[in-house]
């Protein structure tokens, strides 16, 4: 069994000490103490060089994961520029109002996200049935969570 390492970070000096440290991915965040937002784009710049898969963090605020249209497009951005910078695969989620994956909105994304790395993200907690949840993501292509 092979045991990875990931670490999230939030600036460049805890990017490179889980470098240093010997993580094996990085999730690329922007305030941790508020759960994780999407990163600047300097530090996505600065990751893709590390030498260590890196995936940002695809989330515009803080709070739940229901996200308005202008949100969305707000993403699909997000999701473009951390591929212009390099990086492997980013981490996504949405939720509908009673905490459902919400597929429309992840369809976007992931179509958005072609070819790159997906990871779902802590969407999946609010699932009612955690096992279609499960599912769901990985008929949308999600290879971990």
């Amino acid at each position: 069994m092979t045991i990875l390492l990931e670490v999230a970070v939030d600036d460049a000096p805890g990017l490179a000490e889980a470098v240093a440290g010997g993580a094996d991915r990085v999730e690329l965040c922007a305030a941790l103490a508020l759960g994780g937002l999407t990163p600047t784009l300097g530090l996505m710049r600065q990751a893709a060089g590390c030498g260590v898969p890196c995936y940002p963090i695809i989330r515009p605020r803080s709070g739940d994961f229901r996200f308005a249209a202008a949100e969305v497009e707000v993403m699909r951005a997000d999701i473009r520029a951390a591929r212009d910078c390099g990086l492997t695969g980013v981490v996504l989620g949405a939720s509908r109002p009673d905490g459902r994956l919400d597929e429309a909105v992840l369809r976007l994304l992931v179509a958005e996200a072609a070819g790159m790395d997906l990871t779902l993200h802590r969407a999946i907690d609010l699932c009612p049935d955690k096992r279609a949840g499960v599912e769901q993501a990985i008929a949308l292509g999600f290879r971990r969570i």
